[in-house]
């Protein structure tokens, strides 16, 4: 009998000792591609999801509802101006009401070349509202690609844990996707970043 119980009990004791299962690891981050647009984010960042992604419209959201970003393809052009591209969204906030450009970087990126940021501040219909937009040359060489993020005005600090959350993210993630068809003859790549004004 008492051979028994000290049998019993080193069952309840070991049993109790087993770990817990370990929970599962989590998915990975979900890749996204638009082959309109030649474009895909590798690993969508923490805090976006794909709001939109269709024929020639690719649209992520904060999980918060606050924000949006949006892709915008360029035409074909034989030299691609970013300087220009830049002064010339700088200057269009000053059709917006209460409109006022706040940023302009020029920056260099492993993968794209140079990259310029143009962002600023303006009364939308839901309140003061601001929207910074990257501008660089596609990865098929002949035309600009437009990556814009629209979110509500905030704290200097709030601002930039946005650009360094959201929109540096999908930048830091964005790939260049094949031509969906024959690359016209008359499309050479186009490399001129310009000179400022």
């Amino acid at each position: 009998m008492r051979a028994a119980c000290i049998l019993l009990l080193s069952a309840f004791v070991l049993g109790g000792c087993q770990k817990e299962p370990e929970p599962p690891p989590p998915p990975p981050p979900e890749r996204v591609e638009n082959a309109s647009l030649g474009v895909a984010v590798a690993a969508l960042p923490a805090g976006l999801k794909v709001a939109a992604n269709e024929d020639g419209k690719l649209e992520l959201a904060t999980e918060d509802g606050t924000g949006k970003v949006w892709f915008m393809l360029g035409e074909i052009q034989n030299s691609i101006n970013l300087v220009r591209a830049a002064e010339e969204h700088a200057a269009s906030f000053g059709e917006l009401p209460n409109g006022e450009h706040k940023r302009r970087v020029e920056m260099a990126h492993g993968d794209f070349g140079v990259v310029y940021l143009s962002g600023g501040r303006f009364d939308g219909e839901a309140g003061p509202e601001e929207e910074s937009v990257l501008m660089l040359i596609h990865p098929w060489g002949d035309r600009m690609l437009w990556v814009r993020y629209e979110y509500p005005e905030g704290t200097k600090e709030e601002i930039q844990a946005r650009l360094e959350n959201h929109l540096f993210e999908v930048l830091n993630e964005l790939e260049g996707l094949p031509f969906p068809d024959a690359a016209p003859a008359d499309a050479a790549p186009a490399d001129d970043v310009g000179e400022s004004s």
